[in-house]
């Protein structure tokens, strides 16, 4: 039964982009919207690091203020202002952000990034060992060799000829994109099949393409191929690493992810460009024009550094009394845009009010806090600073770097001797979960965290290199460019480091019902449903940028019962690019909610 938007009241917790966009989007609704957010800062920009033009007098601080800047040098005056975390987006993938950025004016730049992919060996000092040069444009620019390759002749030919394996990898890769994403995948549990379990399927078939027709011929008489061990090293060397970098999991969580979501990212990505924020623009930027309509409200409506300190249920009203630290409100319903670990102790407090005449309800939110322990997480560093040491070689650096060790040690220290000085390998999640994640302070290396690899517990690092803006240049200010490297697996210099930010990062959801137990719906002859959640982890897919806008729409579209695409009268379609684009894209209905 919906309640007209103009005496309706929601409180959006948490000020991410989903919980600014959920909170922006109500309010053109015409709802009464409050922000309330823990940190002191919008939480969309509250990682970025602001770098005062006087570098070299720069000091980071490690521990509980890890990630604030502070500085000797001048006070005032021009600064440059790098995101945290990277907030760069691939057309395709992200067309409602990329709508809901366009309807806020927001420019945004198209951008061809290149890659190297490297190995990182334990070595007395950082060693990468480049194997794969990507130079941008969706793969239609003229490629690229890493240059160990000119080294022989015959250095050459292996890797001209491991150039063209790859390339052959990369279009049957594209056809089974393409077969995942109208779900025509010839496998048992089709878009549910893990990516470990497919690639050892697909690379089986490729080595012994008989054996897909006839499983009554012995494996030693049908005629094997090589092309089974391409197909898997193009999956091991470029695919694992490329998406443990996109969405900050490790090498064994992209393995056990579902492949429908990771062929997904691929298939919508197809020929199109990535987009960064024009010069000047930067996530502040965006999180101050989603929250001044909030704040244009009055005083108290945007609440920045306030706590959050129980959620109870009133019967007689049948409302919400939000209780903080600088004064209670009182609203219709609430928005979780927080993590799933903390959405669910807010879960868990109104729970324990809602008692008589609300038994539906309390079984609504039981339920969803159930699904948010299921919710995954892995703690992700970003560290700022200038140690070129931990990139390839000149002629292999690209814009973005990509890293993955090969052995369990980091910088050729031993197992026996040093590793247990190195940050603990343990669970940051919802749940208990192997992963590598709460990288340790102090380490022997200047007490920057770094995650020292395991077995099993690897992630790919990335660095990516920052040039400073260009207006800087104009305006005689001569800086050196800095490097943004995420998930560090070996130690960087101290004396080099300007910010240390740290955060968790959802992993996508391995259990398809879990997005329904998230969003479950109440009785249309009940009362509105109380509580809501928004996320990146609350959106089918990869946990993106994507997902915050598609889950604020979601949750805002369920409040106001109206449809996603009417909300907040945007034009949600302008993100989704050409003709063209419109066509490769294009899918039944019913394969996944997007």
């Amino acid at each position: 039964m919906p309640v007209s938007a103009d005496r309706r009241r929601v409180a959006v917790i948490g000020s991410g982009l989903a919980g600014l966009t959920t909170a922006y989007l109500l309010k053109r609704e015409g709802v009464e919207v409050w922000i309330i957010e823990k940190s002191d800062r919008l939480g969309f920009h509250s990682a970025s690091v602001e770098i005062p033009l006087g570098l070299d007098e720069a000091v980071q601080v490690i521990g509980p203020s890890a990630g604030k800047k502070q500085s000797k040098g001048r006070k005032g005056g021009p600064r440059w202002i790098v995101d945290v975390p990277m907030r760069s987006f691939q057309g395709g993938y992200y067309p409602l952000l990329i709508a809901l950025y366009r309807h806020l004016n927001i420019p945004m730049i198209p951008t061809y990034w290149t890659f190297s992919f490297s190995h990182l060996t334990s070595t007395p000092k950082p060693d990468t060992k480049p194997y794969f040069i990507h130079t941008g444009a969706s793969g239609s620019a003229i490629p690229s060799l890493p240059s160990k390759s000119y080294a022989s002749p015959r250095a050459l030919t292996r890797a001209i000829a491991s150039f063209l394996g790859t390339a052959c990898a990369y279009l049957l890769w594209v056809v089974i994109a393409a077969l995942g994403w109208h779900d025509l995948l010839p496998l048992r549990h089709g878009r549910q099949t893990t990516l470990r379990h497919m690639t050892a399927r697909v690379s089986h078939h490729l080595t012994y393409p008989l054996s897909y027709f006839s499983h009554s011929l012995p494996r030693a008489s049908a005629l094997a191929s090589p092309l089974g061990n391409v197909f898997e090293a193009f999956v091991y060397d470029i695919i694992l690493p490329l998406f443990s970098a996109v969405g900050t999991m490790t090498t064994s969580d992209v393995l056990d992810t579902s492949i429908g979501s990771l062929l997904d990212y691929v298939h919508s990505t197809v020929g199109t460009s990535h987009f960064t924020l024009a010069p000047g623009i930067s996530a502040g930027t965006v999180a101050m024009r989603l929250a001044e309509e909030v704040g244009a409200q009055g005083e108290g409506y945007l609440r920045v550094g306030e706590e959050v300190l129980d959620l109870v249920y009133s019967a007689g009203e049948g409302n919400i009394t939000v209780k903080c630290r600088g004064g209670d409100i009182e609203v219709d319903q609430v928005v979780l845009a927080t993590q799933a670990s903390a959405a669910a102790v807010l879960l868990g407090m109104l729970e324990k009010t809602l008692k008589a005449g609300a038994e539906a309800e309390r079984s609504r939110v039981s339920g969803m806090r159930d699904a948010l322990s299921e919710v995954e997480y892995r703690e992700t560093i970003v560290v700022t600073h200038r140690d070129r040491s931990i990139l390839p070689g000149k002629a292999d650096q690209r814009e973005i770097n990509l890293s993955t060790p090969l052995s369990t040690t980091p910088r050729g220290f031993t197992q026996d001797e040093d590793v247990a000085m190195t940050p603990a390998l343990s669970t940051s999640s919802s749940v208990s979960s192997p992963g590598p994640s709460s990288p340790g302070s102090p380490s022997p290396y200047g007490q920057i965290p770094f995650f020292a690899p395991r077995d099993g517990c690897v992630y790919t690092m990335g660095t990516h290199i920052v040039p400073p803006p260009a207006s800087l240049r104009q305006q005689g200010i001569d800086v050196a460019e800095v490097l943004q490297t995420t998930n560090p697996v070996c130690p960087i210099d101290a004396e080099t480091v300007l910010a240390v930010s740290r955060m968790e990062r959802a992993l996508p959801l391995r259990d398809p019902t879990i997005f329904k137990r998230l969003h479950p719906s109440s009785s249309p002859t009940s009362h509105p449903a109380l509580i809501h959640l928004a996320g990146s982890y609350a959106y089918p897919g990869i946990p993106l940028l994507e997902g915050c806008v598609g889950s604020a729409i979601n949750a805002t579209s369920v409040i106001l019962g109206k449809p996603r695409q009417e909300i907040g009268g945007l034009d949600w379609s302008t993100g989704r690019g050409g003709r063209l684009g419109r066509i490769w894209r294009w899918r039944r209905s019913g394969i996944v909610d997007r």
